[in-house]
Order: C-alpha cells, then structure tokens, then sequence
C-alpha cells in the first residue's frame, strides 16, 4: 500500500485513496473495494464516491457499516478501568494511613501494658518484703490490694484496648490485602485493554 501511494506515479490515486480529492462540499464519502479480472491480470480496486456525485433517483446504499473496534467505545472501557484503578488506589492509601495509625495505638497499648504488668511485678514484691506490724501490714497489704486492684483495673483495660486495636489491625491488613488484589486485578486488565487497543489501531 504504501508503495502504491507514494512511488512518485501514483499522485491521482495517492490523492484520492488518502482523501486529498474530496469536494468541500460533499458531506460523505464512501468507499468499496472491488476485484477484476481482465486476461488472466487481477486486480483489487478501491472506489470511492461522495454525497456531490450521488445524483438524484440512484439505488446506492448509504447505510454505514458499524465498526466494532469504535475508538469511542474503546475509550469509555479504557476510561472506566482507569476511573476504578484510581478508586482502588486512593482506597488503598487510606487503608495504608489507617493501618498507620493503628500500629501506632497498637505500640501504645503494648507500652501501657508493660507498664501496667511492671506496676504490678512492683506490688506483689512490696507486699511480699513487708515487715511491719502485723496492723501496720494488714493496712499496707490492703493499701496494697487497692493498689493492685487498681492496676490490674488498668491492666485489663489495657488488655481489652489492646485486642480492639490488633482486631482492627487485623480488618486494616485485610482491606490492604484486598485493595492490593484488587490493584493488581486493575492493572492486568488496564495492561490487557490498552495492548488491545495498540493492537487494533495497528
């Protein structure tokens, strides 16, 4: 084809093949292709004709052919996936954010434990090395008992803050896992739509 266009002898058909020739005027232009076979030469012949050589009365047809590689409907596919590529991204990164902020409680929680557990290590060792009187110790161990009540109290607090934050640790890792999945899923299907449409514009 590109032979045909552009040996340097082919400006008439150049021009009209590549549409150089259309009247200003018409407002369509059609275009078969034919095969001859004159003395044992075939040919393959493309005829076009527009709307100013259509005269009055001819049985033409003017009924366009439907294209199924439209561009149009190619973008709007293309345009969809990415749409649900940036959701799924923008969703991923807040579910990283909140992630985030979910470890850091989960530290804190983890600290305050620590410090709860430490608290009461220091409580039984106190209560265990009293050496007063015994109403002296009988008022220390219960000052002692509150103490622990108190921080057994914090522990158990800590305790039930601590298994709400790794269960939503655990619901964040989930929504980050599926949001991934569903990125990746995205992508291959971006991937495979715009090789696609390279391949049929091709």
């Amino acid at each position: 084809m590109i032979d045909f266009l552009y040996n340097g002898r082919e400006w008439l058909h150049a021009s009209s093949v590549t549409g150089l020739d259309l009247s200003s005027r018409a407002t369509a232009t059609y275009l078969g292709v034919d095969i001859s076979s004159v003395a044992g030469a075939t040919s393959v012949h493309l005829n076009d004709i527009d709307t100013t050589d259509l005269w009055s009365g001819n049985t033409f047809s003017t009924t366009a052919i439907a294209n199924p590689n439209d561009s149009a409907a190619i973008r709007s596919t293309y345009e969809q996936a990415q749409s649900a590529y940036n959701t799924a991204l923008a969703t991923n990164q807040e579910a990283q954010k909140a992630l985030a902020t979910a470890k850091d409680t989960n530290t804190t929680a983890q600290t305050a434990l620590a410090t709860a557990q430490e608290t009461l290590r220091l409580a039984n060792e106190a209560v265990a090395n009293l050496n007063a009187s015994i109403q002296e110790k009988q008022a220390t161990l219960a000052a002692a008992k509150a103490v622990l009540a108190e921080k057994e109290s914090t522990l158990a607090t800590a305790k039930s803050e601590l298994a709400t934050e790794v269960a939503t640790l655990n619901n964040l890792k989930n929504q980050v896992a599926s949001s991934k999945a569903t990125i990746t899923a995205l992508e291959n299907e971006l991937v495979g739509q715009i090789w696609s449409v390279k391949y049929e514009l091709l």
